[in-house]
């Protein structure tokens, strides 16, 4: 009981010391109060990131050309060029696919596709701030599990 409750805290203390080393979240949504809201709780919840809106899909991708962020969260409906896809784009490039991933959509079947595509996290429209904190929070979680699941994998081959 204690060895689980000492893994628990490890596993916390891990996914804090990967959630504080956000540096950028790019937000790719084209509702103006959508996207005012999910930068403000980004804001509120990681202070030390660069949160940077985009309102399209266009734009999103030529951001992505430059610098990746750590975090990109992605409405799938956009005007133009569609959040398939962008994930579509990064999930094709090399140096992209290690980028995590948040979908979000009104439309339950678009969310199913995104994570078809390479989304490693969806969110149904409409969430609450905290909806979307723990979604963040599952994201790198998972990536973290990932890992540890891969060691013990390999661990149990060797035996």
């Amino acid at each position: 009981m204690l060895q689980n409750l000492g893994d628990e805290m490890m596993a916390n203390n891990s996914l804090s010391r990967n959630l504080d080393q956000l540096q950028r979240i790019l937000v790719v949504e084209d509702d103006p109060d959508m996207l005012g809201l999910v930068s403000r709780v980004l804001a509120k919840r990681f202070p030390a990131a660069e949160v940077i809106e985009i309102s399209n899909g266009l734009d999103a991708l030529e951001r992505l050309t430059g610098s990746i962020p750590d975090l990109l969260i992605l409405d799938i409906c956009l005007p133009g060029v569609d959040g398939f896809e962008i994930l579509s784009k990064t999930r094709t490039s090399v140096a992209k696919r290690a980028l995590k991933v948040l979908a979000i959509s009104g439309y339950a079947d678009k969310l199913v596709r995104a994570r078809q595509l390479g989304s490693e996290e969806i969110l149904a429209k409409p969430f609450t701030a905290n909806e979307l904190t723990l979604a963040i929070e599952a994201l790198f979680d998972m990536g973290e599990n990932f890992a540890v699941t891969m060691e013990e994998n390999n661990e149990g081959k060797q035996s």
